[in-house]
Protein backbone atom coordinates (compact mmCIF):
# COMPACT_ATOMS: atom_id res chain seq x y z
CA UNK A 1 0.00 0.00 0.00
CA UNK A 2 1.42 3.34 -1.09
CA UNK A 3 1.79 5.54 1.74
CA UNK A 4 2.28 2.93 4.16
CA UNK A 5 3.57 4.50 7.70
CA UNK A 6 4.76 0.51 8.26
CA UNK A 7 6.70 0.38 4.73
CA UNK A 8 7.96 3.66 4.99
CA UNK A 9 9.84 3.32 8.28
CA UNK A 10 10.90 -0.58 7.37
CA UNK A 11 12.45 0.84 4.29
CA UNK A 12 14.48 3.60 5.20
CA UNK A 13 15.68 1.33 8.07
CA UNK A 14 16.59 -0.93 5.57
CA UNK A 15 17.83 1.94 3.46
CA UNK A 16 20.29 3.36 6.76
CA UNK A 17 21.63 -0.44 6.69
CA UNK A 18 22.46 -0.31 3.61
CA UNK A 19 24.71 3.53 4.22
CA UNK A 20 22.38 5.36 2.71
CA UNK A 21 22.77 8.88 4.09
CA UNK A 22 19.90 10.47 5.85
CA UNK A 23 19.18 13.35 3.41
CA UNK A 24 18.45 10.74 0.79
CA UNK A 25 16.36 8.87 2.36
CA UNK A 26 14.61 11.70 3.33
CA UNK A 27 14.36 13.78 0.72
CA UNK A 28 12.27 10.33 -1.47
CA UNK A 29 9.31 12.07 -0.29
CA UNK A 30 10.46 15.18 -2.22
CA UNK A 31 12.26 13.90 -4.69
CA UNK A 32 11.27 16.23 -7.54
CA UNK A 33 12.97 18.82 -6.01
CA UNK A 34 16.01 17.28 -4.30
CA UNK A 35 19.32 17.43 -5.19
CA UNK A 36 20.29 13.95 -4.28
CA UNK A 37 19.51 11.74 -7.01
CA UNK A 38 20.78 10.76 -10.29
CA UNK A 39 18.41 11.41 -13.51
CA UNK A 40 18.21 7.56 -13.58
CA UNK A 41 17.06 7.33 -10.11
CA UNK A 42 14.83 10.28 -10.61
CA UNK A 43 13.56 8.32 -13.86
CA UNK A 44 13.08 5.32 -11.17
CA UNK A 45 11.14 7.19 -8.81
CA UNK A 46 8.80 8.79 -11.45
CA UNK A 47 8.42 5.32 -12.92
CA UNK A 48 6.97 3.94 -9.42
CA UNK A 49 5.02 7.01 -8.68
CA UNK A 50 3.10 6.67 -11.91
CA UNK A 51 2.17 3.37 -11.53
CA UNK A 52 1.78 3.33 -7.47
CA UNK A 53 -0.81 6.36 -7.29
CA UNK A 54 -4.03 5.70 -8.24
CA UNK A 55 -4.64 6.61 -11.90
CA UNK A 56 -1.09 7.55 -12.65
CA UNK A 57 -1.55 11.41 -11.54
CA UNK A 58 1.23 12.76 -9.95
Amino acid sequence: MVGSTYLAILHAGNLRTAGESEERIAAVATWRDAPYFTDAERAALALVEAVLRPGGAG
